[in-house]
C-alpha cells in the first residue's frame, strides 16, 4: 500500500527521476522551478508524493502564493501544478488530492489542461471561475508584407 509523504526541494533529484518516465519532455532546470519558487510562499513544501516501498511512484506539485487584497488582508493561494502517477498506481492518483482539498484558509487554483482532469476536478467540488480560451497572436504587419 502507497502513503502519501510531504515533499520539498530536498527531495527534487527523485522528483525528476519520477517526472522524466512522464509524457512530458521539459528541461530539468523547468522542473525545478516546481520546488524552488522565487518568491515568499509561507511553505516550505512544494507538493506531494506517492511513496510506494521507498520509491516516488507519484507526485502533485503544489504552488503557494499569498497576495494582498485592497482591503491588507492576506488570502493565501494554492495552486495544483503537474501531476504525475506511474501507470501501476494510478488507482491510487486520488490520494495525492486528498491533503490538498484539506487545507483550511486557503483558496485552490486548479488550471486543468485536459478534459479528463478538469471533470475529476469538477466531481471534487471545484467550480469553474472561467470557461474560455484566450489566444493572442504575434502582430503582424500585413501590408508590408504584401509589398515586396
Amino acid at each position: 500500500m502507497s502513503e502519501v509523504v510531504k515533499v520539498d526541494r530536498s527531495s527534487f533529484d527523485e522528483i525528476y527521476s519520477l517526472l522524466l518516465r512522464s509524457k512530458w519532455d521539459r528541461p530539468r532546470a523547468t522542473w525545478r522551478n516546481l520546488c524552488a519558487p522565487e518568491w515568499e510562499t509561507g511553505q516550505f513544501y512544494c507538493g506531494y508524493a506517492l511513496v510506494n516501498n521507498g520509491q516516488l511512484v507519484g507526485f502533485l506539485s503544489v504552488i503557494f502564493a499569498q497576495r494582498k487584497k485592497k482591503d491588507g488582508e492576506i488570502l493565501n493561494t494554492c495552486g495544483l501544478s503537474t501531476w504525475f502517477v506511474e501507470d501501476n498506481y494510478r488507482s491510487e492518483s486520488l490520494k495525492l488530492l486528498e491533503p490538498v482539498l484539506a487545507l483550511k484558509d486557503y483558496l485552490l487554483i486548479n488550471l486543468t489542461n485536459t478534459q479528463r482532469a478538469y471533470e475529476i476536478s469538477k466531481a471534487l467540488g471545484f467550480a469553474d471561475f472561467e470557461r474560455h480560451e484566450i489566444c493572442i497572436f504575434p502582430r503582424i504587419d500585413l501590408i508590408g508584407l504584401f509589398r515586396r
